[in-house]
Order: structure tokens, then sequence, then C-alpha cells
């Protein structure tokens, strides 16, 4: 998933979101690994659309849910509130290694404090906080790696607003499920950029050790507004401020990206 370009930094983040690496293309879940250390997990991710914002978060919350190894960016400079990325996507198709494919549309998303590494080989990326999704394939997936990974219902619902060209500018959610029952919305400001290759790297510490999520995208941004409700989820626990959100920036990403989970980190962009 891309990061939303707004002037502290974009994600994200999220983010959390969207589909062909820009190197030569590859087989559906085929991941251009060295063979002797092969990733936990390869995935794709396509006809993507996601709605990718930041929000500050307490740091006294926020800091005993991440790894010692990793230092917080703060948002805006101040000793008590941390950067937060909200990555809130609605995908066409998921095809996970090993797992039957996801049907129909689904609806997932990414909460994750940006960070930087301290120590051993990692880089800068996020760690994640929550997760929560409305594909049992993916659910199945990542809780199989020990990730604390959330059901959404089936009764989720997402609805994206498309020009005569096709081209996306608007997505409303209606999220149901897993204690994250809100309703978010983004309209775009501007027309999306051209597609664009990215990476971000996503940190969760689970039961076996820590884990790498490795995203490369192929995803186009557009700058957007959006409002919405979290105050009932999980994310209220840890924002800075009550999650009620009325015409902030944001931004429209689309798209898609193919993924890894591993313990050995990510290769290079």
């Amino acid at each position: 998933m891309a990061r939303r370009r707004i002037p502290v930094l974009v994600t994200l983040v999220s983010s959390l979101v969207f589909a062909l690496l820009p190197a030569p293309a590859l087989a559906d879940g085929e991941v251009s690994r060295d063979p002797s250390k092969p990733p936990l997990l390869s995935y794709r991710e396509s006809g993507c659309t996601e709605i990718n914002y930041q929000r500050g978060g307490q740091f006294g919350r926020v800091r005993p849910l991440v790894p010692d190894r990793f230092t917080l960016t703060e948002f805006p400079p101040a000793p008590d509130r941390v950067l937060l990325y909200v990555s809130e996507v609605t995908c066409d198709q998921g095809r996970f290694r090993g797992h039957a494919p996801s049907p129909g549309p689904y609806t997932f998303l990414i909460v994750s404090a940006p960070v930087t590494a301290t120590e051993g080989g990692e880089r800068d990326g996020a760690y994640v906080l929550f997760y929560a999704t409305e594909s049992h394939t993916q659910l199945a997936a990542f809780r199989h790696l020990g990730w604390p990974i959330t059901p959404l219902s089936r009764r989720t619902i997402a609805q994206v607003s498309r020009d005569t060209t096709g081209v996306a500018f608007g997505m409303a959610l209606h999220v149901v499920g897993g204690g994250w029952d809100h309703d978010l919305a983004a309209v775009a400001t501007t027309p999306p950029e051209q597609l664009e290759p990215s990476s971000v790297e996503y940190y969760r510490d689970t039961p076996t050790g820590p884990q790498t999520l490795c995203m490369a995208n192929q995803t186009s941004q557009a700058a957007a507004t959006y409002s919405g409700d979290l105050r009932g989820t999980p994310f209220a626990t840890v924002a800075y401020a009550p999650p009620l959100f009325t015409g902030f920036a944001a931004s429209l990403v689309t798209g898609g990206w193919d993924a890894t989970v591993t313990r050995e980190g990510c290769p290079p962009s």
C-alpha cells in the first residue's frame, strides 16, 4: 500500500493499500527471492481503492505496543503525541499462495505507527498496531503466522465512485464487525497521478519472532478529503483526540501490490 503525500509525509498506510512489481512481471503468487530463504507468505492484491490518512496518537498508549528497538515519530513535534497511519482498503481480488482465492471484493484496515529502526538491519517502516479484515483467506493466512488480526463482518459495505472513464474519485465505507463498526468517506480533490512503483515495510512481533510485511506497490494517488467517526473502535484507545473527522486531508489510492511476509527483511527497493 502506498503512503499518502500530505505536508507531513503520506502515507501508509499505510496507509494501510494497492498489481504488478515494478521489475519484470511475476506470475500470480510468484515472489522473486532467494529460494534458500522462502517467505512465510506471499500474495497479490489487485483492483484496490484505499483511503489513506494520518492521525495523532498518545505516546503513553502507543509506546507500550511497539518494541523498544523502534523509535516512534512525533506528530506534530510534541513529546506526548506520535504519528499514526490508517489505511482502509477495498480490493477486488486477493491471491494468497497456498490458500483458496479470496472471493469477490473485500475490505481491510491497518493502523500502524511509523518507526525508525535503532538496531539490527531493519529499515524505517511502520509497526502494525491493529489489523482487521473481511477476507476469510487473509484472516486465516495472517492468523497462521501469529498476527493479531480481527475478522470484519461480510455486512461491511464499500462503495467506490467512478467517473465515466472508470477512474475512482471517491469511496464510502460502512465497516462492521470485530469492534470496528464505523463509517468513513473520502472524495478526491485533484486528478489522480500516474501509476508509480513504491515500497512499504510493515513490522510485527509474533509469538514465533519478528516478521516483516514487504509490499511492492504499483499505485496512483490523488489528494482527497475524508470524514469519519472511529470513536467506538479500538483506534480510540490510542488516539490523541477523539477520532471524529470532518474535512481532513487524505489520499485516495488506487492500484495493487505484491506482498511477502518474511523473517529475513525486505529485498532492496
